[in-house]
């Protein structure tokens, strides 16, 4: 009787994890920092390009200045129409597993005014193309294994939540959260896009 009492003690946490409803959290889900361009709020890795600016911790640049909706700051992300464009990373709390399914949030915006420097930064330019925010899985800083999902193009100027169902194929210790253009293969532009309030990551039952 005593080692099933072990046996069912040792399994239980794992069984327990096992279970819908197990987090993942972030670090810093809210961006919050000291507002300032090219400098990303603590608890998050740039993964843009060489010798371009990493992304803003915002408001209060480019003309930027829309109300924090979670806290003080947020983060701000454009693309080029060079081809570059800015994306942000952090390692899990936990591991993102394959055969499993995660539910995660953003809030989501963009400003009428974005006004920067282009890749030459001599010139400045209108950044106010609306952009896709995608999310990657991956097993180390700034990977992209595994595209897990994707808005349209934001579009709106207010704050608005936007709900994603992560299925990864394989175990994730990383995400990597991206500006990029809505089509990947065509015309390259200015656009940006403001994020705040990620939640946390909570697995969920499956829904085939």
């Amino acid at each position: 009787m005593k080692n099933l009492l072990l046996i069912a003690a040792i399994l239980l946490p794992a069984w327990a994890w096992c279970q819908p409803g197990s987090i993942i959290r972030l670090a810093n889900p809210s961006f919050e920092g000291t507002p300032r361009p090219g400098t990303l709020p603590d608890g998050w890795t740039d993964c843009g390009f060489s010798r371009q600016s990493p992304p803003d911790t915002q408001p209060g640049y480019f003309g930027v200045t829309r109300k924090a909706f979670d806290g003080n700051t947020y983060l701000g992300m454009v693309v080029r129409d060079d081809g570059t464009r800015e994306s942000v990373s952090q390692q899990l709390s936990d591991t993102l597993r394959t055969g499993r399914c995660y539910l995660m949030s953003a809030m989501l915006s963009r400003s009428n005014v974005f006004r920067s420097l282009t890749s030459s930064f001599i010139d400045s330019a209108d950044f106010t193309v609306p952009t896709v925010l995608r999310v990657y899985g991956g097993t180390s800083s700034c990977s992209k294994l595994e595209l897990l999902a994707e808005t349209a193009p934001v579009n709106h100027f207010k704050w608005m939540e936007y709900e994603f169902i992560l299925k990864p194929r394989s175990n994730y210790t990383h995400i990597l959260l991206a500006a990029e253009y809505e089509d990947m293969n065509k015309r390259f532009y200015n656009g940006h896009i403001l994020l705040d309030r990620l939640s946390d990551i909570e697995e969920v039952v499956c829904d085939d």
